[in-house]
């Protein structure tokens, strides 16, 4: 029998709250030590750990962007064709950057 089944006496797991007391610990600390030297640290691990630089700035954007309304029924044809055209355009120009064949958008 799993310690894990349904009735399991074995372990009452954490306290109710524990994380959270954790996680507020953590980030007052943090808070902490980002107001004494912060932001010479940003810039000290940008230049010397760049990769791992972006990794945190990564980590710390949301993984998923919920779009609640789109303003796209607002804008007038002309409006549209403007997009349209710029994002030609910058399809066009990355393509003679990267030496392929023209993108386009059908």
């Amino acid at each position: 029998m799993s310690k894990f089944q349904p009735g399991n006496t074995f372990s009452q797991g954490r306290p109710k709250g524990s994380r959270n007391k954790l996680n507020a610990a953590f980030f007052d600390n943090l808070l902490t030590v980002y107001a004494e030297s912060g932001i010479d640290c940003l810039r000290i691990a940008a230049k010397e750990e760049p990769v791992q630089f972006v990794k945190i700035i990564a980590s710390l954007m949301p993984k998923e962007v919920e779009i609640q309304q789109s303003q796209l029924h607002e804008l007038t044809d002309e409006q549209l064709a403007a997009i349209d055209l710029l994002l030609r355009d910058a399809l066009a120009n990355r393509a003679e950057r990267e030496g392929g064949e023209n993108q386009t958008l059908n």
